[in-house]
């Protein structure tokens, strides 16, 4: 019997290892495939502390530990990538450089974020000075907007970032700003990306998500260094707003800052599916001291839900199991209903505090 090539022995071991890879992945995916909706229950919503009291949170943390492996794996191919030779770079001022690795795996195909004139982003600061009349503050004037605004770097810092289609001024944010100044003597910055986040294309709003944060990392960091505490710097983001907050916490800690909270209203699930996107694009546990999150359209699939169903967070919540809401099933767009209503979620929860003062 004829021994085997070197090169016949090399084919077989890859086929061997391509094998057991997709064992070991499809045993995994089996494994998160078992925690579906129905093992979700309905969740007693403990408004302290946005505790969701289940059984599945334990189950939801192993397969957390399950996937971890894989998504680490991913990241360190993402890394090598990204650090070849781009295909395409752009760059601004200020905000830096953009590109697309040779052999892109970004979610974003071949798009990079429209420039900062294009975007045209505005950050809008209210306090309990000024409630109704927002004044503009920037992070490209050397901080001389912040200096001569109703900010006071001694309280806590909350900004606030929309979705697609969005607009500074949707009622839902405006809301959201009225609860926590209710709530509590703190700078409110409303970030209104609204022509970025427009498209035309959806895709186009998500990688636009990538300089938006770029700005607002800037603009947090402008803060600290006249005195703000970066662990009373929380950031409240919608959908694709979500990923801003993401891209906005790495980018501070590029500098050394880590920011004390994320909170992420249903972040944005196209293109940014936790084991495609991985870390470098979508928001995660690592991008502030502490990441909860709240699903409230979750899905395997965007048809069915415009929201991650993964847990990415240090806490995940899952009202009503996290996919379509009570009262949203019959309604016309009821993906969308249940999407947008992940805002009455955290409004709720505000006002239930502001009431317990």
């Amino acid at each position: 019997m004829a021994m085997p090539t070197l090169f016949q022995s090399s084919v077989l071991a890859i086929s061997t290892w391509c094998r057991f890879s997709c064992i070991c992945i499809f045993l995994l995916l089996f494994q998160w495939q078992k925690c579906t909706a129905a093992d979700r229950p309905d969740r007693i919503f403990d408004l302290e502390g946005f505790q969701m009291l289940s059984n599945f949170d334990k189950r939801a943390i192993i397969v957390n530990k399950m996937g971890a492996a894989i998504r680490d794996s991913i990241n360190r191919r993402n890394e090598r990538i990204q650090s070849r030779r781009p295909r395409k770079e752009i760059c601004y001022d200020k905000v830096g450089c953009f590109s697309i690795p040779r052999r892109s795996i970004a979610p974003f195909g071949k798009k990079t974020p429209q420039s900062p004139d294009d975007v045209d982003t505005k950050f809008w600061l209210l306090t309990r000075e000024n409630p109704t009349q927002p004044e503009k503050v920037m992070y490209s004037d050397d901080k001389a907007s912040l200096v001569s605004s109703h900010f006071n770097e001694s309280r806590p810092t909350k900004f606030i970032a929309h979705g697609f289609k969005g607009s500074g001024k949707d009622r839902g944010a405006l809301i959201i700003v009225e609860a926590l100044l209710d709530l509590e003597d703190c700078n409110v910055v409303l970030v209104d990306w609204e022509k970025g986040a427009a498209g035309p294309s959806y895709a186009l709003a998500a990688t636009n998500t990538q300089i938006i944060g770029r700005q607002l990392a800037l603009l947090i960091l402008d803060m600290v260094s006249i005195g703000a505490d970066p662990q009373k710097i929380h950031i409240v983001g919608f959908s694709l707003g979500a990923h801003v907050a993401g891209y906005a916490g790495r980018g501070v800690q590029n500098k050394g800052v880590k920011i004390g909270r994320i909170t992420g209203l249903d972040p944005a699930s196209p293109l940014f599916r936790q084991l495609l996107a991985t870390s470098l694009v979508s928001l995660n546990f690592a991008d502030a001291h502490y990441v909860d999150i709240i699903h409230s359209d979750g899905a395997r699939h965007w048809s069915e839900g415009l929201g991650l169903f993964e847990s990415i967070g240090h806490s995940d919540y899952f009202p009503n199991g996290g996919l379509d809401q009570p009262g949203c099933e019959h309604k016309k767009n009821a993906v969308l209903v249940s999407h947008l209503g992940v805002c009455l979620y955290l409004c709720r929860g505000i006002h239930e505090l502001y009431s317990r003062v």
